[in-house]
């Protein structure tokens, strides 16, 4: 296309030194008189087509007219075929041109220059390391293929420890010390990837199940290097759903939020339908799912619209409201979070004279969306995401990635005993935060001059403070407070956040206080 556009240039500067006063400049590059047509726009173009424009607008100052026109080749046209003999002659013994090259020139040998580069480094330490990737994936990839339009996160997140071979199995537990043999419990052999996708006896019914030939010589291999496919979503089943592969370890998990909920473990998540007689507006159902301390349902991959049909089998279910509406009745749809949604654009949401809201009806049998009233009632799902990280629903608790704790501060005031309960109630105890690490994330939690009971208290006859967790404490003056206490402050001693400070002090155990708890993250 370029060169076209330096054709045109050409013919335009001899157009401007002849006295030609009405010419007409044929090309058979469509793209290039396109790319000139975007470059009075807002698009950037290439430096030659703005040279084109400029000339264009001198001649036209000078009263001459210029016609650029488009023909497909060879069409017949008296002497059309004399110029297509021409221009093949003129790559060969015409006039050289110099062209300094664009910088879009330059993108394309740049990125294969870096990608070659690449390559090479691959190539040569993938034989030391990530032997097991190199058989799943020869070449680095030049673009990414995750996408989470088609794999909820737990399934990337398989796909990414099996494509590395890094899962948490009993080989690299041993090499981080955890436990005190590699070889699987069932098996005695090395528990590695191979070993639970082709060899596990104790797997063996989930890969009857799934219907795949692993026992094939690089069968599971060939698989994961394509992520996306339905075999591979197969075998992020089996992992998932034996060895529970889970960002928390299974014992310090919670799968409860409310009795009149199902829990999802493929996308970590709790449902409850309403229908029937608790059908509603889209407001109502947004007012509900709210009230329940949940959020209003709307797919967030390809496959989470089934969790509709799973969650009943009447035949009189069909079109449920799903979190997606467009509130100005202007036809910008938006989920009820604000974001906007690729697989709903293609929806075309008519202007009304009213400006009336429409809301998005999805079918529960095929998945597909329709635009209907907001005020039609209709039925609805509440959706509760479990916590990614801390071993609780309880939105209330917040992870430390420093401290790989959870930690939450209880506005309530209550007693030291009675924060100790609440806390053990909970599935934490009462914070014994003191380093440096664990404050300065607190810190950022709590109201400054305000204390909050933490996990310290006093012990008699010797009149010396230990943690709840046993460690003798001597950061607490020895006064008639028999309980400790953390307060935010400005100062120049102490833990600095942000110019706050954390200041240890003891209260009265029987008088109230807020305070703070924590939960251990096994991951």
């Amino acid at each position: 296309m370029e060169a076209e556009l330096v054709a045109i240039y050409e013919a335009l500067s001899y157009t401007q030194s002849s006295n030609y006063n009405n010419v007409v400049i044929l090309t058979d590059s469509r793209s290039a008189l396109q790319h000139l047509a975007r470059c009075t726009s807002v698009f950037r173009g290439l430096p030659v087509a703005y040279a084109i424009l400029q000339l264009l607008v001198k001649l036209q100052a000078d009263s001459r007219i210029v016609y650029l026109q488009w023909i497909p080749s060879h069409i017949g046209l008296e002497g059309n075929e004399k110029a297509d003999i021409l221009a093949k002659q003129a790559i060969s013994d015409g006039i050289d041109i110099d062209i300094t090259p664009s910088f879009q020139n330059y993108i394309p040998l740049l990125k294969k220059y870096c990608y070659d580069l690449w390559k090479e480094y691959f190539d040569e330490r993938s034989k030391e390391k990530g032997i097991w990737y190199r058989t799943i994936q020869p070449h680095p990839k030049q673009s990414t293929w995750i996408d989470n339009r088609v794999l909820c996160r737990r399934n990337t997140v398989t796909a990414l420890r099996l494509r590395s071979g890094h899962i948490p199995c009993n080989k690299f537990l041993y090499l981080m010390r955890k436990i005190t043999s590699p070889n699987c419990s069932i098996c005695n052999i090395i528990d590695d990837v191979y070993h639970i996708l082709i060899e596990c006896a104790q797997n063996s019914r989930e890969r009857a199940n799934c219907n795949l030939h692993l026992s094939l010589i690089g069968s599971s291999n060939s698989i994961l290097s394509d992520p996306l496919s339905d075999d591979a979503k197969k075998l992020y089943l089996l992992v998932n759903k034996r060895l529970r592969i889970i960002v928390v370890s299974a014992s310090n998990h919670v799968n409860f939020f409310r009795r009149d909920y199902t829990f999802v473990e493929e996308y970590n998540a709790f449902y409850k339908l309403h229908w029937a007689d608790d059908a509603g507006t889209w407001d109502e159902a947004f007012l509900v799912c709210d009230y329940e301390g949940a959020s209003f349902f709307y797919p967030e991959d390809v496959d989470e619209w089934r969790i509709a049909r799973n969650l009943s089998d009447s035949p009189d279910l069909e079109g449920i409201f799903v979190g997606v509406h467009d509130e100005l009745g202007r036809g910008d749809l938006l989920s009820y979070d604000g974001n906007f949604l690729p697989e709903f654009s293609e929806l075309h949401v008519y202007s009304q004279d009213d400006s009336e809201p429409k809301c998005v009806v999805m079918s529960v049998n095929t998945g597909r969306y329709s635009i209907g009233s907001c005020k039609n009632r209709k039925p609805f799902i509440c959706k509760k995401k479990d916590n990614e990280y801390c071993p609780t629903v309880d939105a209330g608790y917040i992870y430390s990635k420093t401290t790989k704790k959870c930690y939450k501060v209880h506005k309530r005031e209550t007693t030291w005993e009675d924060a100790m309960h609440t806390c053990y109630m909970e599935g934490g105890i009462l914070s014994t935060a003191m380093h440096s690490s664990e404050l300065n994330d607190i810190l950022k939690m709590i109201t400054e001059g305000q204390q909050f009971f933490m996990g310290f208290r006093m012990i008699m006859p010797n009149n010396n403070f230990y943690s709840i967790r046993g460690e003798k404490i001597n950061i607490f003056p020895r006064n008639e407070g028999h309980c400790g206490v953390v307060t935010v402050n400005e100062g120049d001693n102490g833990y600095n956040n942000y110019n706050r400070i954390a200041k240890y002090s003891t209260h009265p155990c029987y008088d109230t206080l807020p305070f703070i708890c924590e939960l251990d993250v096994k991951l």
